[in-house]
């Protein structure tokens, strides 16, 4: 199994997500932070949340191994962020790369994934708002 991104949304201590794989973002996330640099933006990995990969890895010390539940930790210890912020983020990386496309990738370019999936992330924070939910980029393996 590869390491993905999910964006997950939070509000009124509950945690949903389409899990849809948004593998090229993940695969491109240094090229990508450098063109969020280009432009003036925060990284995009900045909005990367590890706890739903740490909770692979069992319990933490202070979580007892037979109540262990991996959302209620990402609930808890999460990063979530603002959609309006992310949607800024989003948009701005997706009018450069309309206005100058980028190679992802050695033996295949993978712009057009990299296009798509950040459109369908767009979509999916765009939902978050509408929610009223904060979000995260969730690495998940």
């Amino acid at each position: 199994m590869s390491t993905v991104l999910w964006v997950h949304c939070f509000t009124d201590g509950r945690i949903t997500s389409d899990q849809q794989d948004l593998w090229a973002m993940y695969r491109y996330s240094d090229r990508l932070d450098s063109l969020c640099a280009k432009i003036g933006v925060r990284p995009l990995s900045e909005f990367h949340d590890t706890t739903d990969a740490e909770a692979n890895l069992g319990p933490a010390p202070d979580e007892s191994a037979g109540t262990f539940d991996a959302y209620v930790r990402m609930a808890s210890r999460g990063k979530w962020f603002s959609p309006e912020e992310g949607l800024e983020i989003i948009d701005r990386l997706l009018d450069a790369l309309r206005q100058n496309p980028l190679r992802f990738g050695l033996l295949k370019d993978r712009y057009v994934e990299v296009m798509a999936e950040l459109s369908a992330c767009r979509q999916a924070i765009d939902f978050a708002r509408q929610q009223r939910a904060k979000f995260n980029l969730c690495v998940v393996t």
